[in-house]
């Protein structure tokens, strides 16, 4: 994947001086004004450009997505990371880098390697993220903090980021999310036994969603383990 996205680039830029030369040669004998001849070969290639990058970004996030079931149906966060970073090796500067952070933190936090996960929500730009993206990064980031134990960490985060949060609480891709934020918070609060009650009713209201199972039977072990 790396290879390829070099070289359709490199074919840009081999674009952009091959109509470098063709504006300069062209526009002497024409007699065209060659600042106008440049200025439009200069919006063509940033238009290729952007239309190139726009090609890899939808490609490889359909490949991410195919990703998943190694991850959740499989339940192999081992090979889920290994597979997520060799395809996505080389992806800087973007949303879908944050995206790629937040996916492999994720998979950390079901090896239970919460110091990893931690690491790469720390990479992750919050001000690219958007909507859904947004309220999921600052939720799974409270999560994490309290999986490891920094409960004043991930109160603090959802009472900042409670609204970004809760907006997505009805959706299946946050809904499993904001029931564990909510079943941890409780629990932290003293009270084991509606944390239980939340869970059973969690398990119950995501039974069709497998990586919401997966997530809620690690939290139902650490819950047996307290």
């Amino acid at each position: 994947m790396k290879k390829r996205i070099f070289i359709s680039r490199a074919a840009i830029w081999a674009l952009a001086l091959a109509l470098g030369m063709w504006a300069g040669t062209t526009a002497s004998e024409k007699g065209w004004n060659l600042g106008m001849t440049v200025a439009g070969v200069a919006v063509v290639i940033l238009l290729a450009s952007f239309a190139v990058n726009l090609y890899w970004a939808a490609v490889i996030s359909k490949r991410i997505n195919a990703l998943q079931p190694v991850l959740n149906a499989q339940n192999d966060p081992e090979r889920y990371i290994e597979k997520l970073t060799s395809l996505t090796e080389g992806i800087r500067g973007s949303g879908l880098e944050d995206i790629v952070h937040i996916n492999l933190a994720v998979a950390y936090a079901r090896k239970d390697d919460l110091d990893t996960a931690l690491e790469h929500m720390g990479l992750v730009k919050a001000e690219r993220l958007k909507g859904l993206n947004r309220g999921i990064y600052w939720g799974d980031l409270a999560l994490f903090c309290y999986e490891k134990g920094d409960i004043g960490t991930a109160d603090r985060l959802l009472a900042d980021h409670r609204d970004e949060i809760g907006a997505y609480g009805s959706s299946k891709q946050a809904g499993p999310l904001c029931d564990m934020l909510r079943i941890y918070s409780v629990l932290h609060s003293g009270d084991r036994d509606e944390a239980s009650r939340l869970l059973a009713r969690a398990e119950e209201d995501w039974r069709d969603r497998v990586e919401a199972q997966q997530d809620l039977r690690i939290l139902r072990e650490r819950l047996t383990r307290m």
